[in-house]
């Protein structure tokens, strides 16, 4: 059986070249070996995409697909003429998982003569995640419930905005619709 390659031979191989020629050797296969990593990182990375939850979650396309939908809504307000919407987050999607809780509580009493001379507690407390088989086969925490991201401000620029009939139902839609005050909600008029 052949060997796919002999240390030694490469050494060798090595020694005949000059100094700058090494560097250039060492150079190439250094960038070949992350060009192999990235490529490698790419596909094993859309796999995982498809099977982990927590991966497809992304604030920019959560925004931008919010932004669509809100844009949606709005353009059908009477008044509001062609509009452009810009949605900010907070913060990301919050998980909160299933626990398993132990609580266990030991009390020793000292007596004397059927009176209590001193009476001790210990309360013990253990909380592990709960375990569930994912759709890849590994196990994984089991999520009981999901915050959605929280939303920082909306700004909304019309062809109506300079309208306060117009303004105050984009405000009273956009409060009701992601549920924030109408301090975070900031509609104006479009040069156009």
């Amino acid at each position: 059986m052949t060997k796919f390659f002999n240390i030694m031979d490469v050494k060798q191989k090595l020694g005949q070249y000059s100094e700058s020629k090494k560097k250039i050797i060492l150079i190439l296969c250094l960038v070949t070996g992350l060009s192999m990593m990235l490529i490698s990182g790419f596909f094993s990375g859309t796999s995982k995409k498809q099977n982990n939850k927590d991966v497809n979650f992304n604030v920019s396309s959560y925004e931008n697909k919010l932004e669509e939908r809100l844009l949606d809504l709005v353009e059908k307000i009477d008044g509001v003429g062609k509009a452009k919407i810009m949605v900010t987050i907070e913060s990301s999607i919050e998980y909160i998982y299933a626990q398993e809780r132990r609580e266990k509580t030991d009390k020793i009493s000292d007596f004397k003569d059927k009176t209590p001379l001193k009476l001790q507690e210990r309360n013990d407390e253990e909380k592990k995640l709960m375990l569930v088989d994912g759709p890849s086969g590994r196990r994984q925490a089991l999520i009981k419930t999901e915050i959605q991201p929280k939303i920082k401000g909306v700004v909304v620029v019309c062809q109506g905005g300079n309208e306060p009939v117009v303004n105050q139902q984009i405000t009273n839609v956009l409060t009701t619709v992601l549920n924030i005050p109408s301090s975070r909600v900031f509609v104006t008029k479009s040069f156009n």
